[in-house]
């Protein structure tokens, strides 16, 4: 994998990406997708005592568009060839998701971690959340 990129233009219009944006919510909190509630049930972890004020709106799933217009995100051509400059010999580039998070500061740093990691043979909504979390922990991303 070679080292992340900076695409600019990353849209051809910025302006539209706003509007389109704007008009997507509303946003839910993030933390309502956090886990299961079996998965709460069943942790060793201690209770959550802070939800941090963070939202996210999906407005596209599994190659889906839940919003008007978000096909420009998730088909953009500068997204795409992106991908393939970062993962070089990938033949396949499929883009399945586009969600916005909506994020306040909070009193504790944010760990660099890969979202919504989907990769051949599972995708998020299908596997439990501690597989979706040692996904992340174990990414290559860095900051």
């Amino acid at each position: 994998m070679s080292e992340a990129i900076r695409l600019e233009p990353a849209f051809d219009d910025p302006g539209a990406i706003r509007a389109l944006i704007e008009r997507a919510g509303p946003f839910e909190p993030l933390a309502k997708t956090a886990q299961t509630d079996e998965e709460r049930e069943t942790s060793a972890a201690p209770a959550v005592t802070f939800v941090p004020p963070w939202f996210r709106r999906n407005l596209a799933t599994e190659g889906n568009s839940h919003v008007d217009g978000v096909d420009s995100i998730l088909h953009n051509p500068h997204f795409i060839e992106a991908a393939r400059q970062v993962f070089p010999g990938s033949t396949i580039v499929e883009p399945t998701t586009v969600y916005v998070n909506v994020m306040a500061p909070t009193p504790f740093p944010f760990v660099p971690h890969n979202d919504i990691p989907v990769f051949r043979g599972g995708r998020p909504m299908e596997l439990p959340g501690v597989a979706v979390a040692a996904d992340a922990a174990l990414s290559p991303v860095r900051r």
